[in-house]
Parts: structure tokens; sequence; C-alpha cells
């Protein structure tokens, strides 16, 4: 019997801030599942288009790379959500990156390409979801790489001390996507 590939790759992520499941009456809204396209992944997770790196600014490794093709990784749909497990982050990442690239190609007609700021040819864009102790999230065109602060929340939020990942939201990791697209696209924008 042979078996076929399937045609997508189901993972768990955040539908909202990570903040809403710690309230009983959200917990359950804020999980939704993302149907990737499928592709044969190295852990990291790492593919065609992404790789996720988890190391910090100075380089050294944080975690170690989660498998999504792990057989009880795969059964779940993925692992599940949760703002304290950094292999779950590294899924996040990649789940919402995918997502966001499949987005852009349907609407584009065409496949996206990474742009070429450095003589060494860039096939995967890097990924580093606990790379700063920093408020933000950045492109980085020079490395061609995606970097994710993590911060310590304010004393007037509501869950003062926790610490905040910006890997774990949907619209940042979207909106860092869209700029790695957009610089590779053959014009310039400019301010008016």
């Amino acid at each position: 019997m042979i078996l076929e590939k399937p045609v997508f790759r189901r993972l768990h992520v955040f539908a909202l801030d990570p903040s809403m499941a710690a309230h009983m009456d959200t917990t359950f809204v804020n999980e939704v599942v993302l149907r990737i396209p499928w592709e044969t992944l190295a852990p990291g997770p790492a593919g065609e288009y992404v790789k996720v790196v988890d190391t910090d600014q100075a380089g050294a490794e944080l975690f170690a790379p989660v498998n999504l093709d792990d057989p009880s990784v795969l059964a779940n749909d993925g692992l599940t959500p949760s703002d304290g497990n950094p292999h779950f982050h590294q899924q996040m990442v990649y789940a919402v990156t995918m997502q966001t690239i499949g987005t852009f190609e349907k609407a584009l007609g065409r496949h996206i390409h990474w742009a070429q700021h450095s003589s060494t040819y860039t096939r995967q864009l890097a990924l580093h979801p606990h790379y700063q102790n920093i408020r933000t999230a950045f492109y980085l065109p020079s490395e061609g790489a995606l970097m994710f602060g993590y911060f310590e929340a304010q004393q007037d939020s509501p869950f003062p001390g926790m610490i905040v990942f910006t890997c774990l939201s949907q619209d940042v990791i979207t909106h860092e996507m869209s700029h790695a697209i957009l610089d590779a696209m053959p014009f310039q924008f400019s301010e008016r």
C-alpha cells in the first residue's frame, strides 16, 4: 500500500493575545487550528521558505528545535497552545508565517522570493522567536531574518510581571512577514 502525503498540516495557534487563555470564559475561543500546505520539515521547524532558529542576539541556542513531523505531534494537530512552552512558540511563528506567505502568494498569483542583501543567497528566511529582551519585533534585511522580542509586562497591565512574547501574536508575526515579503518586491514604496 502506498501512502500519499497529506495536503495540509494542521497546527494549533493562539487566535488572540495569549493572556486571553488566562480568563476561563475565553480560554477555548483563543485557540485556532491553521491549515498549512504540507511540506516535510526538518526540526526547527525548517522548510522550503523559512527556518526557525531559536538563538539569541549573541548566537547562543536557547531551546532545542521542535520536530513537527514527530508522529505524536502530527496526531494532535501540533502542540497545544501554551505561552510557557518554547516549542509551541516555534510552532506558532512557523504556522502564522506560512499562512501569511500563502495569503500573499494567492493574492499575487505567484511564488514569493526573499530579497537578497548579501553575496550569499537567502533561500530560507530565519525566524528567531526568542531573540532579545526588547519590547518589539523587527525584520533584519541584512540577515534575512525576523527577530522577535520578549519583555516583562508593566505593573499597570492585567498580568504584571508576566513575560510577553511577541512571537505569540498573529498580528506581530504577520506585520513583520509583510516587511520581508515587500522588501523583495521589484518596486519601492515612498512616503508622501
